[in-house]
């Protein structure tokens, strides 16, 4: 049972989830009372892909990557998980396993609400119930667009949507102008599926254009617009 003080502080960052942020005080009540903050160091593993997920997990500070190593070693990251959303729904959901790794890539703060405190709050709160499903479908959908890019859209465009949608999600304010991602261009390879070889042209084709501009394990997009247009352009 958390205290007073702890409960607010809990709900206030449940809330921050948007589709969880009209649940009704029941079902609140019941995720807050057995929920729990973990903080992790960077490069700290929340959870491995292969092992029984048991709570759902709220990112409140920092983000999360979520991704895998293949077995000869390559890395492969499906997504970037800022503060305001969460992880673990299919193996709550399903009892399987976690499909990802989840690594902290920055100092990164997360509140953990067990399997049977979520699935309560789902049974007491049909609008909940219908929220989670939404976003599932959602979250299904841009698999499957996701899919479809990487079999049809050339590098340049799946680039420029890439960072455009970074830059809105995780981007901060950068020293001089733009949105600045702490990522390094492995890191943007490893998203894309890609080689850094094959990477490196066309973000600095970008820069020269300046839509972008790089440093030390930083890229700080500066016209989000021109790299969804480019997108658009190119496919949809």
């Amino acid at each position: 049972m958390n205290s007073a003080a702890d409960a607010n502080m809990l709900e206030r960052s449940l809330r921050c989830v948007p589709w969880l942020a009209s649940a009704s005080a029941q079902a609140m009540d019941l995720l807050v009372t057995q929920a729990s903050v973990v903080v992790l160091p960077r490069q700290t593993c929340l959870f491995v892909r292969g092992q029984p997920v048991q709570r759902l997990w709220v990112v409140t500070s920092g983000r999360l990557e979520l991704g895998r190593v293949t077995v000869d070693g390559k890395r492969f990251v499906a997504a970037m998980v800022p503060p305001g959303e969460a992880v673990g729904f299919i193996p709550l959901l399903d009892g399987g396993s976690a499909i990802h790794d989840a690594l902290a890539a920055e100092p990164t703060t997360v509140v953990g609400v067990p399997q049977g405190a979520l699935l309560a709050a789902m049974q007491a709160d049909a609008a909940l119930l219908q929220s989670m499903l939404r976003l599932l479908l959602q979250r299904g959908r841009r698999l499957n667009e996701w899919r479809s890019e990487a079999l049809v859209r050339p590098l340049p465009a799946r680039l420029a949507r890439l960072l455009a949608g970074l830059a809105r999600a995780i981007g901060r304010p950068g020293a001089t102008a733009g949105l600045e991602l702490a990522l390094t261009q492995d890191d943007l390879a490893a998203m894309l599926g890609a080689t850094r070889q094959a990477l490196n042209p066309e973000i600095k084709a970008f820069e020269r254009q300046g839509w972008v501009s790089l440093g030390y394990k930083r890229v700080n997009v500066l016209d989000a617009d021109a790299l969804e247009q480019l997108a658009n352009e190119a496919g949809g």
